[in-house]
């Protein structure tokens, strides 16, 4: 054995360090270890099975439905939106001959400020209004001498 190694005490192990530290991490694994009992295993509880998906679709919301025949009764006689002015919701609602029901959820804002009044080549007019960052698209005008005013668009 050389002066500048340092060999295991412990019989039977053949190792030898270079260092005092190394010898001491190795003599650190060479301790006794007392056994510890070992736990019982765990059982399991039995996991219940996952139900099978379905391949049916979400249920919607029953939409409201629109009635045209009585909309198309109380419509006005030509266009009374101007730009730059605002509506209330009441005002707006009744201007586009609409049921405080039928778009209630669908309609955001408190009050609506018409941006754009567009005439069409064919004497229909395209109305654009705005209320918090949601747009309304409708469209006005004519048809054989009643005047019509579409579904909006949101």
């Amino acid at each position: 054995m050389s002066e500048d190694k340092y060999r295991c005490p412990h019989e039977g192990c053949p190792r030898e360090f270079f260092t005092q530290a190394g010898l001491d991490v190795h003599l650190a694994s060479h301790e006794v270890k007392v056994e510890k009992p070992k736990a019982e295993p765990k059982v399991a509880e039995p996991k219940p099975k996952p139900k099978p998906k379905t391949a049916s679709k979400p249920e919607k919301k029953p939409q409201p439905k629109f009635d045209y025949a009585a909309r198309k009764k109380h419509m006005r006689k030509k266009l009374d939106a101007e730009v730059d002015k605002k509506y209330t919701r009441g005002e707006f609602l009744k201007m586009l001959h609409l049921s405080e029901d039928a778009y209630s959820a669908r309609l955001k804002g408190s009050s609506f400020k018409v941006t754009e009044v567009r005439e069409m080549q064919n004497g229909w007019y395209r109305i654009t209004a705005e209320s918090l960052g949601q747009k309304v698209l409708w469209r006005e005008g004519p048809i054989k001498g009643t005047w019509h005013v579409t579904v909006p668009r949101l």
